[in-house]
């Protein structure tokens, strides 16, 4: 009697706490699952998102929006050890993703499109530039080559005409132009020679002047078009041009995207597929399985504590004031004992499932 009523006076104060302990210890090890795998999933988006937008500010967004949306849905949804969290952080990683290349398909193709005007314009440039610069380059070199050979003609003729005067004893060339047969035979030749010096000298200026002329109608051409005003402030094009290198920017564009969302899309369900195997292997490591079983054995320890404290408190009752029936009370009492007992033997034997030591025995 007295060792079953030792048996019976016992609490299970150190099961209850050991039990409770293992709980939070379970809790703590799925939430530190949990908030790894949102670190690892919001860090692999922010570092998306940096490399479409090149900008840490846009990462840092994208890092803080992402984990914050994930850590409602893992306490909405990963409170149990169902697929069902795991399956829609995929779902959702892979539709924010989506979302992602979607607008940076708007951005690069923006930049496409800037770049290709660019190089547009850069080629019509040049090919309108250069060509003006080199005629202009050839126009005064070839002007400052007939005007030297003008100059060149003229101080000849001025030679001529003072060694005529000369000739024909200080009278004046123009009263002798007519070529009078006193002038003498060296007078004659002298004649001759400015005139010939005159015929260059109006061929010279005929080609300076043609020469002139072409250059500036050329120039008033180019002009009109805005082959050089607009060039040289502002690009200008015409409808046709635009349309051609908006296609060309799309082509590109639509290029770099198809080869940029196939690599992003194995790489992020490849670092999805990695983050859940992550969180797996550490549920098997912290034993997380056992998280509702913790729970439930914390559940029994409280439930042993009252059972055992009523049945002291009848045996108690039993030897100070014992009843007609206390034979079958005594039974009854012992049943429940029994009862009680194999609870405990099923909590110490998930705590040696769980690694933890074995819990004494009594009675």
């Amino acid at each position: 009697m007295g060792k079953f009523l030792e048996y019976a006076s016992f609490t299970d104060e150190g099961l209850l706490s050991q039990c409770t302990n293992h709980s939070r210890m379970m809790q703590r090890a799925v939430g530190l699952c949990v908030w790894l795998v949102i670190l690892l999933s919001a860090t692999n988006m922010a570092y998306l998102g940096w490399t479409v937008s090149n900008s840490y500010l846009v990462a840092a967004f994208l890092f803080f929006i992402y984990g914050g949306i994930m850590l409602q849905i893992e306490r909405v949804m990963y409170g149990s050890a169902s697929n069902k969290g795991a399956l829609f952080r995929l779902m959702f990683l892979l539709g924010v993703t989506f979302m992602l290349h979607t607008v940076n398909e708007y951005v690069v193709y923006d930049k496409e499109i800037t770049q290709t005007i660019e190089e547009n314009y850069q080629q019509k440039r040049l090919a309108t530039i250069e060509p003006m610069t080199n005629a202009v380059g050839n126009y005064l070199a070839s002007k400052k080559e007939l005007q030297d050979q003008l100059t060149g003609l003229r101080q000849q003729k001025a030679d001529l005409e003072s060694k005529l005067a000369q000739e024909i004893g200080g009278v004046s060339f123009s009263q002798k132009v007519s070529g009078n047969a006193g002038d003498g035979q060296l007078a004659g030749i002298i004649k001759n020679d400015i005139a010939l010096c005159e015929q260059k000298i109006q061929d010279l200026e005929g080609r300076i002047s043609s020469t002139e002329t072409g250059f500036k109608r050329d120039s008033v051409a180019a002009a009109t078009k805005q082959d050089i005003l607009g060039l040289s402030s502002t690009p200008h094009y015409s409808p046709v041009e635009r349309s051609a290198a908006l296609g060309k920017a799309k082509d590109k564009a639509d290029e770099y995207h198809q080869t940029a969302f196939e690599l992003w899309s194995k790489i992020v369900i490849a670092f999805s597929v990695f983050f859940e195997s992550c969180v797996l292997i550490l549920k098997q490591m912290v034993k997380t399985d056992y998280t509702d079983l913790a729970k439930s054995n914390q559940l029994l320890a409280q439930k042993n504590i009252a059972i055992r404290t009523e049945i002291a408190n009848a045996f108690l009752d039993e030897m100070v004031n014992p009843s007609p029936n206390s034979g079958v009370i005594r039974q009854d009492l012992g049943y429940r004992l029994v009862e009680s007992n194999i609870v405990r033997e099923q909590i110490n034997g998930d705590f040696v499932n769980l690694g933890k030591p074995k819990e004494p025995e009594y009675a």
